[in-house]
């Protein structure tokens, strides 16, 4: 009798070594894997704040950079506009004695005073400049002189006045088209950075719910433990 109760107790308490050894192999494992979830949480964590932050901070100042290219791509189509039109003034664009691309410039593309008075300047070479009179400007406007009731010089200038005007609207149609592609872009950016830092946020939570439960695990094993220890004592 007393020879089958020890032999019971001897296979008790192998079969609690055995479950402790177990629960320590297990343990050693869950302790791993919390520490690997709070180093990553960690991690995660400042990855995404640096997304966040320095994406923002990165698509804000693309973002500036790209309006300043778009203001500058409105001007340089009104520069356009202007000479293009200012040509097209009883053949002005054959009007050699003028740099048109150097006096049309980001200040007077828009100005119809400024423009008014480039091609009465040119109106004037067509006296005070040898040569001049041999243009086709010059002979259109000598052949206009001769015309009743028309003043060759209040034409050119009306006309210089509505070049400033569509000048100016050309600019601000591109520059406004140009606005809308970077308001577009920058929203589809922020978005991005938005999608980019929930994703991490999500894989954060994950972590954390994982360290949690293996935490809870850890715990309770250790109770187990300690019953297991009590019953060897007994």
């Amino acid at each position: 009798m007393k020879t089958n109760r020890q032999k019971s107790k001897e296979q008790c308490e192998k079969d609690i070594q055995k479950i402790i050894l177990k629960d320590k192999i297990e343990k050693t494992f869950d302790e791993k894997v919390e520490k690997v979830c709070i180093r990553c949480g960690f991690g995660l964590g400042g990855i995404g704040a640096g997304v966040g932050i320095f994406g923002a901070i990165a698509v804000n100042e693309w973002t500036k950079a790209a309006m300043l290219v778009a203001a500058q791509k409105g001007i340089d189509m009104g520069i356009k506009v202007a000479i293009e039109k200012l040509g097209g003034i009883i053949g002005l664009s054959e009007f050699t004695l003028m740099d048109w691309s150097a006096i049309v410039t980001p200040t007077t593309y828009y100005r119809p005073m400024e423009l008014v008075f480039m091609v009465s300047d040119v109106y004037n070479k067509c006296s005070d400049v040898i040569g001049a009179e041999e243009t086709l400007f010059c002979r259109a406007i000598k052949a206009m002189s001769i015309e009743p009731d028309v003043s060759p010089i209040k034409v050119i200038t009306k006309e210089a006045a509505g070049v400033a005007a569509a000048a100016e609207k050309a600019a601000k149609a591109t520059e406004a088209t140009e606005i809308s592609w970077v308001n577009a872009e920058s929203t589809h950016l922020y978005s991005a950075i938005g999608y980019s830092v929930l994703a991490i946020l999500i894989i954060l939570l994950v972590m954390v719910i994982i360290y949690l439960i293996l935490r809870y695990r850890r715990k309770k094993k250790m109770n187990k433990k300690l019953q297991y220890t009590k019953l060897l004592n007994q």
